[in-house]
């Protein structure tokens, strides 16, 4: 009887581990990464303010070359879509026609 308890006690102990490795220790990290970020901004509201201004624009430049700088293959898909929505617009059409008789 005594080897069972220790073997429900180590059982229990691997189920806590499992529990706090799967459960609680990768929320921990994200509540970290959270609480540095969050001090850092109320330590540097300046920087911080600026670094948000700097990362916005950077994002908008991004995307405006993203669009203006499109490869063959997504100029393809672009007229794929413009063709699918003038289908799907006929489609509609007709089918405002058909309800209306």
């Amino acid at each position: 009887m005594f080897i069972i308890g220790i073997i429900g006690i180590l059982l229990l102990g691997w189920w806590g581990l499992q529990f706090f490795y799967g459960h609680v220790l990768p929320w921990l990290f994200v509540v970290a990464v959270f609480l540095t970020c969050l001090g850092f901004m109320l330590d540097h509201p300046i920087i911080s303010i600026l670094i948000a201004v700097i990362a916005f624009v950077s994002w908008g430049a991004y995307l405006n070359y993203k669009e203006s700088h499109k490869t063959e293959e997504q100029k393809a898909d672009d007229r794929l879509m413009k063709k699918l929505d003038d289908i799907s617009a006929e489609q509609d059409k007709m089918w405002e026609e058909a309800h209306k008789k």
